[in-house]
């Protein structure tokens, strides 16, 4: 599980000064599953679902940000 809050900014400085901000949280619950290839390398594959909350900025808001995620890994060091 990952539980988080972070901020965003845009700043245009073409033509004229203006900037955009916005607060954020993020949680996601996901799964990894790992497989020991020696004593000291192991690789996994991980699966979640992004769910944010009160993201609205620049044309994007909750659902641009919610949704599936995944990834490949490998780790080595002394287990």
């Amino acid at each position: 599980m990952i539980v988080g809050a972070g901020s965003i900014s845009l700043k245009k400085e073409r033509f004229y000064d203006t900037s955009e901000r916005d607060t954020y949280f993020i949680a996601e619950p996901g799964a990894n599953f790992i497989i020991n290839f020696s004593k000291h390398i192991r690789a996994g594959i991980g699966f979640g679902y992004r769910l944010a909350y009160d993201f609205e900025f620049s044309g994007m808001d909750n659902p641009d940000m919610t949704g599936p995620s995944y990834g490949i890994f490998a780790i080595s060091g002394k287990f």
